[in-house]
């Protein structure tokens, strides 16, 4: 497939719109291209991108939440803003065992006001969340000492984020990042400790989240069974994994080692240098985020969101930035 992506953002935003919608025209049509994710659309048939912002709805918005938004960000909400169909998923209360359904939209609504309010909450109840109600409660080391009481470590967040940059709502709980104010800011997953540099910028972000929706989700398909549309190459390498370890549980030790398959040394210098490629890449295009980057590189997977290499092996000699509970009298 040789798709040609306008270079220019708001032609960009476009190709997005006329693409997707095309696609969504005939649902059916679109998924027969194969692709493993695409029932994740099953309501989407003849869904429309719709009220788009203007120029002065967007300024007041910016007033109204006491933010700047990114020039590409204005852009997506004049030009593309939101999606009028959305999937759904099942939400459980724990307390009763109820479970509801629950509209899974696209992007946010901007004219949602209150949706809008919960989606800037989000950010601060995630973080109390693992802080004091996790099964592993933590603490930001760039919080300093842990106080005593919940309202004290309350009022120490709530510092914080008043420094930090204000996370702007995308759609989930993926957000843009509002400072330093540039032509194109980085995107992040947001959820606790559990965040990482998710998109380089907008425009990647769309592609990543729309990727099945634009028609750019090329897989590798195993050619054995081509003709059924499989699941993608690496996933059905992972189910002839686990069938084959299940056909072999009953194998010595000896059986099992002459039927295994070993990657060489060629193979795996290879994939360690096109790794490091990718790190090097994002390193260059990766713009310090104060504060947050504190909690991205709170787990293993944000440390090589953003270039770097998650000190495994010398875990003990590098300052980790968060400390568990049971850390923190130390």
């Amino acid at each position: 497939m040789n798709t040609i992506i306008p270079n220019n953002f708001e032609e960009f935003l476009y190709w997005v719109k006329e693409t997707t919608e095309k696609r969504w025209a005939n649902l059916s049509e679109s998924k027969k291209d194969g692709n493993w994710w695409s029932q994740k659309h099953d309501l989407f048939e003849g869904a429309k991108w719709v009220d788009p912002l203007s120029d002065e709805e967007v300024n007041a918005l910016e007033i109204k939440w006491g933010i700047k938004f990114p020039d590409d960000f204005k852009s997506f909400l004049k030009i593309l803003h939101r999606v009028d169909k959305c999937d759904f998923f099942e939400e459980e209360d724990f307390e009763t065992n109820e479970i509801t359904l629950r509209e899974n939209h696209l992007f946010h609504n901007w004219r949602d006001e209150e949706l809008i309010k919960e989606r800037f909450a989000n950010p601060l109840e995630h973080l109390k969340f693992d802080v004091f109600s996790s099964i592993q409660p933590s603490w930001l080391k760039a919080w300093g000492t842990r106080p005593e009481t919940e309202a004290e470590c309350i009022a120490v967040m709530e510092k914080w984020m008043e420094k930090a940059s204000i996370l702007i709502p995308v759609n989930s709980h993926r957000y843009l990042i509002s400072e330093p104010t540039q032509k194109c800011n980085h995107v992040i997953s947001m959820y606790g400790f559990d965040t990482l540099l998710y998109s380089l910028n907008l425009r990647e972000h769309l592609i990543n989240e729309l990727r099945w929706d634009l028609g750019l989700d090329e897989r590798e398909y195993d050619d054995e069974d081509a003709d059924e549309k499989p699941a993608p190459f690496a996933v059905a390498k992972a189910i002839k994994a686990i069938k084959k370890s299940n056909e072999d549980s009953d194998c010595t030790e000896d059986e099992s080692e002459e039927t295994e398959e070993t990657e060489t040394e060629e193979a795996i210098l290879a994939r360690e240098a096109e790794l490091d490629k990718w790190y090097e890449e994002r390193r260059k295009a990766y713009i310090p985020i104060p504060y947050w980057e504190d909690v991205i590189l709170s787990t293993s997977s944000g440390w090589s969101t953003i270039g770097l290499k998650f000190p495994y092996e010398k875990y003990n000699s590098v300052v980790q930035p968060v400390l568990r509970v049971d850390d923190t009298a130390d």
